[in-house]
């Protein structure tokens, strides 16, 4: 198992850190730290002309020239420090959005069995807030810790060569007073992982609170998920609680051991000074130095419980990026265009996770280019199952599917999805545009998008919009009625134009008139293109020329729909009632 350390490693190495940007950083930071150090030194020489070359003309021309060294590395001091601080923005801001990018792709790639696994708000806590913290955290770290490193090393140099003794007193003190911090601060990282881990409880109760709103208010549960949301917060409020406890032990010993350090080189600085092995400009350098080492010391109060929190943060995402570390498309995967539409489907098998029994069994069949599978069966018999492998939203357990004479696993993901159109039971529509949500993001002419909306029966429903196809539909397109919402989902595919169309119970929210109405769109939408069509409407038989029928996972048949029914008779309530007289052939609409 990778250790705190270890994730963070990973994640400076993948996401902040590259060799041109250490190198730069590496020459600001000596650079700044440099003019940083430079100054009490100045100084120290001014105090002494001062203090030993007497009223003279050529003493103040050389405090003089001091003086302007000293503004001119004070000045040098400011771009170091401007332009490395912009060059710290730049890595850590483009570094935390490539890790949130790379996070939501894996997930997203990820099998559904997977994604069930996990609650949005954990989800969401991890692309959000642990990347933020991570950010937050690497910025003051990256851009303090190096400097401060540099600035002690130089410091300590600078000590030594001023007063031997007296320098190492201080430094050992510094010493001290620094792995003390440390030590108070270490007891924190327990206390901020479970902070985090409790926000991201609190943040997923929020989320499922408000996305069930409507459930919770019908069955009068609003009450209970109150109760529930309260002990949440309440626990986050303690660990928090815990998490500052470093903070506040921490902050008053940096602050006491700051004057303290003042105190010593006050004294033992100023018994120098009197036997003569210091001057007075170097008791000041001195105090200068202290003082710029009290900066550092001062900084790790706010440095500790950072690290502590970059620690955690990067442990989760750490351990996010391994457990979904898998490829989601292999190498070499092949990337086809379009589609005849040929399907073989042999031996195919899938169980879920702790299931007892296969979900599917061995389904073995084939499909013509353009031909119409209605995929029907009683609850639970496999019909959602086979359409997720088919869509790979789930990898099979055993057969594959063979389209035009590839494995559809070594198909591009993105390929596939992008020639298989499916018009789901329940549209999921964005905050956006009736435009956007026809196209789905891609480029698309205003031509092309009212041409996909006439297709699926929309453009009088679109003309009566106050913008048109511009009109933003709102939060999942609440005001639109079922069968609009199921016109957009269809418009979505004619937009794309796929080579293989999937209908997933596409008219089961709607009621007999709005099913009516659908049905032509419908029926353009597949034709000429190879469909599966899931419905438990018996009418949607009479579209299609061949039935998979399920039971229980297992493929039952695969046949003519009329010869099934006759095969079947325990299944003939899935099939039209007019097939009930032999003399009357179904109605096949193409």
């Amino acid at each position: 198992m990778t250790s705190l350390r270890g994730y963070a490693f990973r994640l400076a190495r993948d996401y902040f850190l590259s060799s041109r940007a250490a190198g730069a950083a590496v020459v600001l930071v000596l650079a700044s730290a440099s003019a940083d150090l430079a100054v009490p030194w100045l100084v120290k020489l001014a105090i002494d002309v001062l203090t030993t070359g007497g009223a003279s003309s050529g003493a103040f021309r050389r405090v003089a020239f001091y003086c302007g060294l000293i503004l001119a590395v004070c000045l040098a001091q400011y771009a170091f420090r401007f332009v490395l601080s912009r060059l710290y923005n730049r890595v850590v801001y483009r570094g935390s959005a490539r890790l949130r990018h790379d996070l939501y792709r894996r997930i997203q790639s990820r099998p559904l069995t997977s994604l069930a696994e996990r609650r949005v708000g954990e989800v969401l806590t991890h692309l959000v807030a642990d990347v933020q913290t991570l950010q937050d955290s690497c910025l003051d770290l990256i851009s303090e810790i190096p400097f401060d490193v540099c600035v002690l090393a130089g410091l300590a140099v600078a000590m030594l060569v001023l007063n031997p003794p007296l320098a190492l007193v201080t430094l050992l003190f510094l010493a001290g007073s620094i792995l003390a911090a440390f030590g108070l601060g270490r007891r924190g990282w327990r206390s901020h992982r479970k902070a985090m881990e409790s926000a991201a409880d609190l943040t997923s109760r929020i989320q499922e609170g408000l996305s069930s709103a409507r459930a919770l208010a019908l069955f009068d549960g609003a009450g209970t998920d109150d109760a529930a949301l309260r002990c949440a917060s309440e626990r986050n409020a303690e660990d928090l609680e815990q998490a500052g406890k470093t903070r506040a032990a921490v902050t008053p010993f940096l602050g006491f051991a700051e004057y303290a350090g003042i105190v010593l080189v006050l004294l033992i600085g100023g018994w120098c000074m009197l036997h003569g092995s210091l001057t007075a400009g170097g008791l000041v350098a001195f105090l200068a130095y202290m003082e710029m080492s009290a900066d550092p010391m001062a900084r790790s109060a706010t440095i500790v419980p950072g690290l502590q929190k970059a620690m955690v943060a990067a442990s989760r995402l750490g351990g996010l990026l391994e457990e979904t570390d898998s490829a989601p498309e292999k190498p070499g995967a092949l990337r086809p265009t379009r589609l005849n539409g040929d399907v073989d489907v042999r031996g195919l098998s899938f169980t879920y996770p702790g299931g007892r029994r296969p979900a599917l069994s061995n389904l073995t069949f084939s499909v013509r280019a353009g031909e119409k599978v209605a995929v029907t069966g009683r609850n639970g018999s496999g019909k959602s199952t086979f359409l997720d492998l088919f869509l790979r939203l789930q990898p099979p357990l055993g057969g594959v599917i063979v389209v035009d004479g590839m494995n559809v696993e070594d198909v591009s993901l993105s390929s596939w999805r992008s020639l298989v159109g499916v018009v789901p039971q329940d549209t999921r529509l964005l905050n956006r545009s009736v435009a956007d949500n026809i196209s789905l993001g891609e480029a698309a002419s205003p031509d092309s998008v009212e041409a996909a909306a006439e297709a699926a029966g929309l453009d009088g429903w679109v003309r009566r919009l106050p913008r048109g196809t511009d009109t933003v539909l709102g939060e999942g397109g609440a005001h639109l009625s079922g069968g609009e919402r199921q016109r957009v989902a269809i418009a979505r595919l004619f937009h794309r134009n796929p080579s293989l169309v999937v209908l997933d119970e596409p008219t089961s929210a709607l009621d007999a008139e709005n099913d009516l109405g659908i049905r032509p769109a419908l029926r353009r939408l597949c034709r000429g293109r190879t469909s599966f069509i899931v419905s438990h409407r018996p009418e949607i038989l009479e579209d299609a020329d061949k039935v998979l029928l399920l039971d229980e996972g297992r493929q039952i048949a695969f046949t003519d729909p009329r010869q099934a029914w006759r095969n079947f008779p325990e299944f003939r309530p899935f099939f039209p009632a007019s097939w009930g007289s032999e003399s009357r052939q179904p109605q096949v609409v193409l």
